[in-house]
């Protein structure tokens, strides 16, 4: 009986707990769609808002993406794996098919300017963002693909299952200079001294998006179509408003 009590109890917790999760989402979801888009000037210290503007880089200047070589504001790539088919020899279903598997990421590039049609500039901190951007697949078999691989120290024979090679695919995103973009995030206006740095609304405060800093903390989003779309549409997932980011799996196991 004790043993019954038990199971049950752990139950009415796992549900507990799945429902708070959802709830969470769903007033992270809700709060997407009720945004506004506003300017930089108007953006309130501590509200979540969304701006919408240009983007620029720091005083560091762009860097170079890996793969397609243009100067930019910020990139990611990724690599991703899956065990050859022949492995399988009859499937019944699509889910036994073997699965991508996130191998590899690599991300580059500092926090960006945003400048709104006004001509104001915030600072916007990607660290931790969760972005939609276009993403461009490089044929494994391209010089750029071959070197990136190569500088990573990847290359096919690395993924050896069994004796056979599995597929791989690589993903390059970029914002580039003056890209047009939606940024929702957490205002922070800071005080400080006199600096060049452009994101400086004056001369004696700045203004950043940041995530959320509660304890159900909210992601900075990125984006280059409007966010609320994206999130209406479930194109922006319920894992990345969430930030409920998947952990890398081993190719090995696909």
């Amino acid at each position: 009986m004790e043993i019954l009590i038990g199971i049950a109890v752990a139950v009415c917790m796992f549900g507990g707990l799945a429902l708070f999760q959802r709830a969470s989402v769903a007033s992270k979801k809700g709060a997407v769609l009720a945004a506004h888009v506003t300017s930089v000037a108007a953006a309130n210290d501590g509200g979540r808002v969304m701006l919408r503007g240009r983007a620029h880089p720091l005083d560091e200047g762009p860097t170079e993406a890996p793969l397609c070589g243009r100067r930019v504001v910020w990139w990611r790539t990724r690599v991703e794996v899956r065990a050859p088919r022949s492995r399988l020899q009859y499937p019944t279903n699509a889910s036994e098919l073997p699965q991508w598997r996130r191998f590899h990421e690599d991300t580059a590039g500092s926090d960006l300017q945003l400048e709104d049609e006004g001509g104001e500039l915030a600072r916007v901190t990607m660290a931790g963002a969760q972005v939609h951007l276009p993403e461009v697949v490089w044929p494994i078999d391209s010089p750029e693909a071959a070197a990136f691989l190569r500088a990573r120290g990847i290359a096919n024979d690395a993924f050896e299952l069994g004796g056979e090679r599995p597929e791989i695919r690589v993903f390059e995103q970029c914002i580039e200079v003056e890209m047009e973009l939606y940024v929702l995030g957490t205002v922070t206006r800071e005080g400080g001294p006199a600096a060049k740095d452009a994101y400086r609304a004056s001369p004696l405060a700045r203004v950043i998006l940041r995530p959320g800093r509660d304890a159900d903390a909210s992601p900075v989003l990125v984006a280059t179509e409007d966010i609320r779309v994206l999130v209406a549409e479930e194109r922006f997932g319920d894992a990345e408003i969430a930030d409920e980011k998947p952990s890398p799996s081993d190719p090995a196991a696909a």
